[in-house]
């Protein structure tokens, strides 16, 4: 006797139907809630404890969606989770003391996972080919890493980096395969919220500098050296995520989105919102990645960008009057750009390369996953290569990793030509992914929040026909398939 754990009346979102994704607090933003909830009381109550019962609850919140067939959930829950571990990590640290090793980073990793094993329960699934075959030939390359780190970083540092890379993967592939038509008006709906929570959060970091986000910056000095002071208007702001980097590349990810999907009025005080957030980040990659997307949309013929991009940059005006301190950091930034090659992180990176790509090409296996800051042991190295093209070289070596950057060229390429796609959502993905072959050169945007955008941008990219209406095909089955 069989029983099938299988819905297919969730409603999926399309142009017409994506406001029913849009409710402002809904099963994902309770159980979100109730975890932040759990990381400010539990110490107080159950001390240690708290840590690995934040991480129980969420996974067992996330396998109770799966198994309810509630994919769309399930994936609005663990982008959450992506967002907010960071912050459930210093919140705790700041009750407990500072751990290094914080299985509550751990959370958003196990979560993403546990959808590609419910995937292998699915006897029918279809990806478009040009993903397919980039993630099958990408995990394979991560996975030859994490056996060669297991021989020469040890098993724990070897299995962790790996994760951090298949995660987001696997997070990417679910919604590939189980929201097949409907995953751009799906990211967009839930992406909303999250740019609100992260940009709002971050101009409260830059004001306020609440004491958990102070201490971590204390306690972790070495990681954190480039985040700023410890202090109001003197943080260089990372929201609730875990650097300036993956704030920025977050929020202009969904601000360009955001810009596809919502009405005028909604899009410029979104994007008031998002942009001065991203400028107190200081990373001026991100800065021009947003910018060089918005062209992109506006050569393909959004003339009302023109009027939002005038209303946005009042408004910056506006608040870098109010806030001296901010319109002197952002000026400085930008004023670096004009430097060129004279550029202090313009050297600094192509020393970088120079120094490491003839050593990585000698080691034809690889550093292995986990190995990074082992190989690059070497004077006048920073603790990270902050590169995925480097990282990809050291750990895997020249052989496979080369085979996975091959790999990623269609998929890469589908970023510039999904923009003359006919559905606007689809247009927003790809015109922010054109700029991911520049930033790859210039972050790990491979790995955590980042490579979630990264692969799920790209999978929507490379789609480039209209959602289809749900009429038009059957919903796909959602949760575990029947067993005997």
């Amino acid at each position: 006797m069989g029983y099938g754990l299988q819905l297919p009346n969730q409603v999926l979102p399309t142009a017409q139907t994506a406001p029913r994704f849009r409710e402002v607090v809904g099963l994902p933003e309770v159980f979100t809630l109730s975890l932040i909830g759990l990381a400010f009381v539990g110490p107080t109550f159950i001390g240690h404890a708290t840590r690995p019962l934040l991480v129980i609850s969420a996974l067992a919140t996330a396998a109770y969606l799966i198994i309810q067939g509630k994919a769309a959930n399930y994936i609005s829950f663990v982008l959450w989770l992506w967002v907010v571990s960071a912050l459930l990590r210093r919140i705790i640290d700041w009750q407990l003391g500072f751990q290094a090793s914080n299985m509550v980073l751990l959370t958003p990793h196990l979560a993403s996972m546990l959808g590609i094993a419910s995937l292998l329960t699915q006897k029918r699934w279809r990806l478009p080919p040009q993903f397919a075959t980039a993630a099958a030939v990408v995990a394979f390359g991560f996975l030859f890493g994490t056996v060669v780190g297991i021989a020469d970083n040890g098993f724990v540092a070897s299995v962790g980096t790996s994760l951090d890379y298949l995660a987001p993967l696997a997070l990417a592939t679910f919604l590939g395969a189980f929201i097949r038509h409907h995953g751009a008006a799906l990211i967009a709906s839930i992406g909303v919220k999250l740019l609100v929570v992260i940009a709002a959060y971050g101009l409260f970091q830059w004001v306020i500098a609440p004491a958990w986000d102070t201490a971590w910056l204390a306690a972790a000095r070495d990681h954190a050296m480039s985040f700023g002071k410890p202090a109001a208007f003197e943080i260089r702001v990372f929201s609730t995520l875990g650097s300036p980097l993956a704030c920025a590349f977050t929020l202009g990810a969904v601000c360009v989105l955001a810009v596809k999907s919502h009405s005028p009025k909604a899009t410029s005080g979104l994007l008031v919102l998002s942009t001065v957030a991203i400028g107190l980040t200081q990373v001026r990659a991100v800065w021009f990645a947003v910018l060089l997307a918005g062209l992109a949309l506006l050569v393909r013929g959004h003339k009302r960008l023109i009027r939002t991009a005038v209303f946005v940059g009042v408004a910056l005006v506006i608040a870098t009057t109010v806030s001296p301190t901010a319109g002197d950091m952002m000026t400085e930034r930008l004023s670096t750009v004009g430097q060129g090659v004279n550029d202090g992180s313009f050297r600094e990176r192509a020393f970088t390369y120079a120094s490491v790509v003839p050593e990585a090409a000698r080691d034809l296996l690889g550093a292995g996953m986990g190995g990074e800051t082992r190989a690059i042991g070497l004077k006048g190295f920073t603790p990270t290569l902050d590169s995925s093209y480097l990282s990809l070289l050291v750990e895997l070596g020249p052989l496979v990793g080369l085979l996975v950057l091959v790999a990623l060229v269609p998929l890469l390429t589908s970023g510039i030509t999904g923009v003359r796609s006919n559905d606007p959502q689809i247009q927003a993905c790809a015109a922010y992914s054109a700029t991911f072959p520049i930033l790859l050169a210039l972050g790990p945007i491979l790995t955590g929040i980042m490579g979630v955008i990264f692969w799920t941008f790209l999978l929507q990219a490379s789609r480039k026909r209209v959602a289809m209406d749900p009429s038009e095909a059957p919903a796909p089955a959602l949760g575990i398939a029947a067993m005997r």
